[in-house]
């Protein structure tokens, strides 16, 4: 589960290795999903109750700021499937490279 974002209230950006569609992104807390964001339309799939409707704004603004870099690294992450049905090996060493941070948000 690569990383992509960490906020410095504790929210983590992810994405998955060979996830389902349509792409997306997940919003985590210490470890537990609290949000599906989909990248395209920046619509918010899920949301749980624990996720404040402030901290879903400033998620969604920092992902338009960062469309781009977030479907190139969803688009990165699919094709394992056929590496590994193929065996070979992954490079999984800090593709993500996403712009600009976001205001109050760090590399990780």
């Amino acid at each position: 589960m690569p990383s992509i974002c960490e906020f410095k209230h504790g929210l983590k950006i992810v994405m998955y290795y060979n996830d389902h569609n349509p792409p997306h992104f997940h919003v985590l807390k210490e470890n537990r999903n609290l949000a599906l964001v989909e990248i395209n339309s920046l619509k918010v799939l899920t949301a749980g109750e624990d996720l404040r409707s402030s901290q879903i704004r400033e998620v969604v603004d920092w992902a338009r700021q960062h469309r781009k870099e977030l479907s190139e690294t969803w688009e990165t992450l699919q094709p394992r499937r056929q590496q590994e049905a193929q065996n070979e090996p992954y490079s999984d060493t800090r593709i993500f490279k996403i712009g600009d941070r976001a205001k109050g948000a760090q590399r990780a």
